[in-house]
């Protein structure tokens, strides 16, 4: 028998030791820190300037004939999408603008056509709206909408038709009237009254006597009117609110004329162009550029603008400042900047729960500014929903918004 000789051994002792590391390894890091890898990983990327390139294929034929295996992922370079093997099909990895039409969305929903969506049904069943399993809203196939118990509006209400109340109407605050009034059936007064109603220079119907007025010293204060009832007229000749009364017993008429609001006047909301000022809230929906009932809490149906900065110049930008706080976009142009940008963040205390910024990173088109950064800080004892207190922008044309919730900020790809 031949034997072999000692360097053939040793060479091929080398190559099964060297195919044993290389195929028998559990687990593998590539990257920063190839010593620390995460126990439930198998294999495990750590960058901080690159990332996971996918398999590019434009055609999936070809790889299809190879019947791949469920689970498999590749990057379509025809509709720029990620799919996924699943059931011997190539699925796309849905987002939100791949669902976004699709249905109505418990945040709501943009880009919707009023002339043609609704929500509702398409055949002569009715819709039912109702809490705890317990319809409190039905919408019959002609229209009807019927309230199964009380109606409680806590802003304005329009109806474009007649309104028939079959009990009493209730008014627990102030009536609003755009208009007028015209009250059909008015009992006779009784021989014992002795009261009128006038407005006073704020806007507001008060009760006074007739001796009152006729003397010109109201009891209800210094009120600017023009009072007429029939031919016998008393009137003062300022501007302001006044009370026409047509005064025919059953078909009494009166007329009510109350200025529209403004930036300091108390008054109506007319279809008129206006601005008015005061804090103001809404406990129910509140619909913009609406022809119907809006769907969510606030929709609107068109164009929206918001306040956004654009700041090209200095070494940070401290948004705890209350005048730099009253942005929802903040672009940090670097095209002239060097070295790190600081953005620091207000707290994120309750009386701001739910509100966002969004903050994005621009300057020139290629890789040259990837060390020109944004370090995003926070205050106090905030923390991002990982713990951290910094989050860093390296990348130009990167946006990330920010959401703020009882002492965390949230961040929102």
């Amino acid at each position: 028998m031949r034997k072999l000789k000692p360097w053939l051994l040793k060479a091929a002792w080398l190559l099964l030791t060297l195919s044993c590391s290389r195929y028998g390894q559990g687990q593998m890091k590539i990257g920063n820190h190839p010593s620390q890898i995460d126990k439930a990983s198998v294999l495990e990327l750590e960058s901080e300037r690159q990332g996971l390139l996918l398999t590019r294929i434009s055609d999936t034929s070809a790889m299809t004939n190879l019947n791949p295996p469920d689970g498999m992922i590749i990057y379509s370079t025809q509709d720029s999408v990620i799919y996924i093997r699943s059931h011997a099909v190539w699925k796309k990895l849905l987002t939100s603008s791949a669902l976004a039409g699709q249905g109505w969305a418990l945040t709501g929903n943009n880009g919707t056509d009023s002339s043609a969506h609704f929500l509702g049904t398409n055949d002569i069943m009715g819709l039912r709206i109702g809490t705890n399993n317990i319809p409190a809203i039905i919408i019959s196939r002609e229209g009807i909408v019927h309230i199964m118990d009380s109606l409680s509006v806590a802003g304005n209400t329009n109806f474009e038709k007649p309104v028939n109340m079959r009990d009493d109407l209730g008014v627990e605050k102030t009536l609003f009237i755009g208009d007028s009034v015209t009250l059909n059936t008015v009992r006779e007064a009784l021989p014992e009254d002795n009261s009128i109603l006038v407005i006073s220079t704020d806007g507001i119907i008060r009760k006074t006597s007739i001796e009152s007025l006729i003397n010109h010293s109201p009891t209800a204060g210094n009120l600017s009117f023009h009072l007429k009832m029939d031919t016998v007229a008393l009137s003062q000749d300022q501007h302001g609110p006044w009370i026409d009364s047509l005064s025919q017993k059953m078909d009494s008429v009166i007329i009510l004329n109350i200025p529209d609001a403004a930036i300091a006047v108390r008054g109506l909301v007319s279809d008129s162009t206006q601005t008015f000022g005061g804090i103001k809230t809404f406990r129910d929906s509140l619909g913009v550029g609406l022809n119907g009932v809006p769907n969510s809490s606030f929709q609107i149906s068109g164009n929206m603008s918001t306040a956004t900065k654009i700041i090209n110049t200095g070494s940070g930008y401290d948004m705890t400042d209350p005048a730099n706080a009253n942005i929802i976009s903040l672009i940090i142009d670097v095209t002239n900047l060097t070295g790190e940008f600081t953005v620091k963040l207000p707290v994120a205390a309750s009386d701001i729960n739910g509100r966002t910024y969004t903050i994005g990173k621009t300057g020139k088109s290629d890789q040259a500014q990837i060390d020109d950064y944004l370090n995003i800080v926070l205050s106090g004892t905030d923390t991002f929903e990982d713990g951290e207190t910094a989050f860093n922008i390296y990348n130009n044309f990167t946006k990330v918004t920010f959401l703020a919730q009882d002492g965390k900020w949230h961040i929102l790809r």
